[in-house]
């Protein structure tokens, strides 16, 4: 790393095709005997025992362990190695001043030359050290057969929700190892946030081909085939995707979204049933149960269910519309009109249609039952 620095100024492992090279697998164990023969030579010298230390710690990664083989880069991480070898060649420089005294002058020009190129150098590492999207950038620059550095920015657009950015990363990425599975898969949820519904089937189906076992990728595929109204194949890929993995919350989201779209209510519910066991306060799983519940009758549980809700996602104008609803068709005005105070608090514009709402409710005609009983 010091000899040889990463263009990043960034600790890396080896690559895979490094290990594969004698030469590559040696250097970190020479590194380590050289190091080792300054502690010994050094060894009276605290300053240069804490300087061997912390140079060591960073080294521990180039070792040609499977755990470490693969690239990546972490400027912050060679922090520890430049402090240890500032701390080794304080020992060195402090040995010579006191062997070579006639040369103190000359050691002192020296000290001041290095520290003054030291410095230099990472006024022109500044603007990669700027932040992580251009250290990434600059890991792309300094090796373009990896695809870490682009599986990372995937990451870094997806969080900031800039889906075409994104998707151009996971493509460099993919085209670099076509084989990478969660790379493909990571495509899929891309290109649905894009609304490119038939792309992301097509990359769902190629995640299953890579790895056929994987029950995210059925999901996957059942929201895609569902964005395009294919019914009853979403409903088949969401019930696979359950098959894989019963524990996997998301595959039985999908179900029951996939099956509610096909008109299986009692399955829908079941299946979002599925889903709250496993994550008690999945928002979109309590939201659409309740609605399914308040559409066949019970309404007194799509309340409670609602009421979760909102405790979960306070913030969530639909959530407080929802309980809004329900409150009223239970006949308790005085927490619907409390939620509407809430809904007109989040958002004025909703409160609107949520009055129509109630205006209709209403209007409707009650007790229906007794009336034609009394005929």
């Amino acid at each position: 790393m010091l000899v040889y620095p990463h263009p990043l100024n960034a600790l890396r492992a080896l690559h895979a095709a490094e290990v594969s090279s004698w030469t590559d697998r040696l250097a970190p164990f020479a590194a380590l005997a050289g190091l080792a023969l300054v502690v010994v030579w050094r060894r009276r010298d605290p300053i240069a025992r804490a300087g061997a230390l912390l140079l060591l710690l960073p080294l521990l990664p180039a070792l040609p362990l499977p755990m470490f083989i693969g690239s990546f880069a972490v400027e912050r991480g060679a922090y520890l190695a430049s402090a240890g070898f500032c701390l080794i060649v304080a020992s060195i420089y402090a040995w010579a001043a006191r062997s070579f005294a006639a040369l103190r002058p000359v050691l002192v020009v020296a000290a001041i030359a290095i520290a003054a190129v030291a410095g230099l150098g990472t006024l022109l590492r500044i603007p990669v050290w700027r932040d992580d999207v251009s250290l990434l950038y600059a890991a792309v620059a300094s090796d373009p057969k990896d695809p870490a550095p682009h599986l990372t920015l995937v990451d870094y657009f997806g969080h900031a929700r800039e889906w075409p950015a994104a998707l151009a990363e996971i493509d460099r990425a993919i085209a670099l190892d076509p084989k990478n599975h969660v790379a493909v898969a990571k495509r899929t949820a891309i290109l649905s946030q894009l609304g490119r519904n038939s792309d992301a089937e097509a990359s769902a189906r190629r995640a299953i081909d890579l790895d056929p076992n994987d029950a995210a990728s059925y999901a996957n595929l059942s929201d895609a085939l569902l964005q395009q109204q294919k019914i009853e194949q979403a409903v088949e890929a969401a019930r696979r995707a359950t098959e894989l993995d019963s524990t996997f919350a998301d595959g039985w989201y999908n179900y029951g979204v996939a099956l509610a779209a096909y008109g299986d209510g009692k399955g829908a519910i079941h299946a979002y049933e599925k889903a709250l066991a496993i994550h008690p306060n999945d928002v979109l799983a309590l939201n659409n149960l309740g609605t399914i519940l308040g559409s066949t009758g019970k309404v007194e549980e799509a309340r409670d269910l609602f009421i979760r809700l909102v405790g979960r996602a306070p913030k969530s104008v639909q959530a407080h519309m929802n309980l809004a609803l329900a409150y009223l068709r239970l006949g308790d005005r005085e927490s619907a009109a409390r939620e509407r105070e809430e809904v007109r608090k989040l958002d004025p514009m909703a409160v609107k249609q949520l009055d129509e709402i109630f205006g209709a409710h209403l209007k409707q005609p009650r007790n229906t039952a007794a009336k034609k009983a009394a005929r």
